[in-house]
């Protein structure tokens, strides 16, 4: 492993893990408090460690947070200053709490923190839960609230990012990782900007990537945008193209430019409030993207049933008075295939029959041609269990 560290360029780790090797003993800190149970730590970062710990105080396994050394005097400063911050200045249900703190002179003066053992953050478990749209709100509405919290104490996060918001149990999650904070009331003498950038790539505000020492809220309601973005999409937060639903406007508004964005995060969180309470209408720049990514998957011989769940859903949401997006739902019903309308037909009757009457209210107002109308209605006719004499003869 020590081998290994080295052969990936990565002398720090190799120093630390090699030295950790030579010592006999596993207490962390000086006390003893904290004993080291894993042999390798379960977080690296640029300038600290995380390890899985036990406490010998309080009987639990914790994380220890322990700064790399050597560290130069502005990456102490800026511990120390994530530290004061969160044991001080920020006591918030969803902000990571520091337990216990301290230096240890035995491993060349690392400084450390003890906090909660999460079962690991938005990057780490993405894959592993599912987060319906409802989750996504609730996610996003506990990070407002905390970032309410420490806006309210003078301190702007700076690397709000999915690897900083961490699970405390399902439906609970908890913001961390000040050490990139601003403290607006200590701005004049900022310690934790490095070259004048910090922040994570495809999160990060444009005006803090030019100059991350004069930025105010409006960068952490960026990032916070950019976060629901990913949640949306399941993607890197690259364009807002890739958005779509009922939460569109609130990432457009909270990534749009500095004078066109959320003035604070309570204005942010009155607009996703909103957005979730409002009935969710499909428009016609959704129905585009869901004809282009939902109909490939249906039009095949061997059609996808997730696919067209997903279609019926959009059926019924459809938007009654936008007629664009009327006609592009009555188009993508027209190519479906004999089989996909079948399958439609035993999934959901209720939508399908909502799908059936927006493209007959299409072909009415001239939207749809009456050959393709016809051959529709010839394709329903050949399916046997169809009930849709009706239907039919109305059209």
């Amino acid at each position: 492993m020590l081998e290994l560290a080295r052969l990936r360029g990565n002398p720090a780790f190799a120093y630390l893990l090699e030295r950790r090797m030579r010592d006999d003993s596993i207490g962390i800190s000086d006390e003893g408090r904290f004993v080291r149970t894993d042999a390798y730590p379960i977080g690296v970062g640029a300038s600290a460690y995380v390890w899985k710990v036990y406490d010998c105080v309080d009987g639990r396994d914790v994380a220890l947070k322990v700064l790399k050394a050597p560290a130069s005097v502005t990456l102490r400063k800026r511990f120390s200053q994530e530290v004061d911050l969160l044991k001080r200045r920020m006591r918030s249900r969803y902000i990571v709490p520091v337990l216990a703190h301290g230096s240890c002179a035995r491993f060349d003066g690392e400084y450390w923190y003890a906090m909660p053992l999460y079962s690991g953050s938005l990057y780490d478990r993405y894959s592993e839960i599912e987060l319906c749209q409802e989750s996504m709100f609730r996610l996003i509405k506990q990070m407002c609230s905390a970032l309410d919290h420490a806006h309210a104490h003078g301190v702007i996060h700076r690397d709000v990012n999915p690897g900083n918001i961490f699970e405390v149990q399902s439906g609970w999650w908890v913001l961390g990782d000040f050490g990139m904070a601003l403290d607006v009331h200590q701005k004049q003498c900022d310690g934790s900007v490095v070259n004048g950038k910090v922040g994570t790539q495809f999160y990060v505000s444009p005006e803090q990537a030019y100059d991350s020492s004069s930025v105010d809220v409006r960068a952490d309601i960026y990032s916070l945008s950019k976060v629901l973005h990913y949640l949306l999409t399941g993607g890197w937060p690259l364009s807002s193209d890739d958005v779509f639903g009922r939460y569109r406007e609130v990432v457009l508004k909270g990534t749009s430019s500095l004078g066109l964005r959320y003035s604070f995060i309570g204005e942010m969180e009155r607009g996703l409030q909103c957005a979730h309470d409002a009935p969710e209408l499909v428009d016609a720049y959704t129905m585009r993207r869901i004809g282009s990514i939902v109909l490939p998957r249906v039009t095949s011989a061997d059609p996808d049933e997730l696919a067209l769940r997903e279609l019926l859903r959009w059926m019924r949401l459809v938007s009654p008075s936008d007629r664009e997006a009327r006609q592009i739902l009555a188009r993508i019903i027209l190519g479906l295939p004999m089989e996909s309308i079948t399958r439609c037909l035993r999934l959901d009757r209720c939508s399908a029959d909502t799908g059936m009457d927006t493209m007959r209210e299409a072909m009415r107002d001239g939207q749809v041609d009456h050959a393709s109308y016809a051959s529709f209605l010839n394709k329903l006719n050949r399916i046997p269990e169809a009930s849709y004499r009706s239907f039919v003869s109305e059209g």
